[in-house]
């Protein structure tokens, strides 16, 4: 089982999802529902492109490891953070690729870059608020949820004030 876990995150590190995922397969084979082999599992399908997979994988990860009495805070941060960034690439997948337009996935967002489907957006900022919330120090997160937030049309009010980032690339007041 270690040694499944090492591997897959060695091909993770070589950005080779499609090997990674035959590690954590076997992992899980081995120890089904296992919190951190799910977690490879899940980063191994974000890599691989296919986001939805990941969600379904992490949130159950998520329920499982919130339902031990003592969970461990690591696991559940990473669960979380890999579980918001499956959703922006849901929603890029969804909005970017599906209805590109000439302002789509560009800095900074203006009226016509927001979102058609804004609702794989909206999840990633949900779940991005409960973590930047909980790491406020951690700038990516924070910078994350205000750019999702722009891209689901909820900026600035979709942000709590402590994490809002005025002077974030292209964030601009919509009302």
């Amino acid at each position: 089982f270690r040694k499944d876990i090492q591997r897959g995150e060695a091909f993770l590190a070589k950005e080779n999802g499609s090997a990674a995922m035959r590690m954590y397969d076997s992992a899980l084979q081995k120890r089904p529902g296992h919190p951190k082999a799910e977690l490879g599992m899940a980063r191994a399908l974000i890599l691989e492109g296919e986001p939805a997979a990941a969600i379904e994988l992490l949130d159950e990860a998520l329920v499982e490891v919130s339902a031990t009495s003592a969970p461990e805070g690591g696991l559940v941060s990473s669960l979380e953070w890999h579980l918001a960034l499956a959703w922006i690439q849901l929603a890029e997948d969804q909005n970017c690729i599906g209805h590109h337009n000439a302002a789509s996935c560009l800095l900074p967002v203006t009226k016509e870059g927001i979102h058609t489907r804004p609702e794989a957006a909206r999840r990633a900022g949900d779940v991005l608020v409960d973590y930047a919330g909980r790491h406020p120090r951690n700038v990516q997160a924070a910078w994350l949820l205000n750019v999702v937030r722009q891209v689901s049309g909820d900026w600035p009010d979709g942000v709590p004030e402590n994490l809002r980032l005025p002077a974030v690339a292209g964030v601009q007041k919509r009302h």
